[in-house]
């Protein structure tokens, strides 16, 4: 199966946290990471980060998606923008 956009769609909340590389994910974020071979995390600053890469096997031409930290003890929560 090659992942599209539309697969992505169908998520517009969460029913369970997934731990991943110091984040929680999303069921929505999960299924990106399962199923786009991605989910790597940039832990620079500023917030807004944007990272090109001239060669990848993500199924994707572009692909926009938060990640969110409260400041506190908790890690840091993926999510879809439809997520949010």
């Amino acid at each position: 199966m090659v992942l599209q956009e539309s697969d992505l769609s169908q998520f517009s909340g969460t029913e369970q946290w997934h731990k991943h590389m110091g984040l929680l994910l999303t069921d929505g974020m999960k299924y990106l990471a399962d199923n786009g071979e991605c989910c790597k995390r940039d832990s620079g600053e500023p917030n807004l980060v944007e990272q090109r890469i001239e060669y990848t096997d993500f199924p994707l031409p572009e692909y926009e998606f938060y990640v969110i930290h409260d400041g506190g003890s908790n890690p840091p929560v993926a999510l879809l923008k439809g997520e949010y």
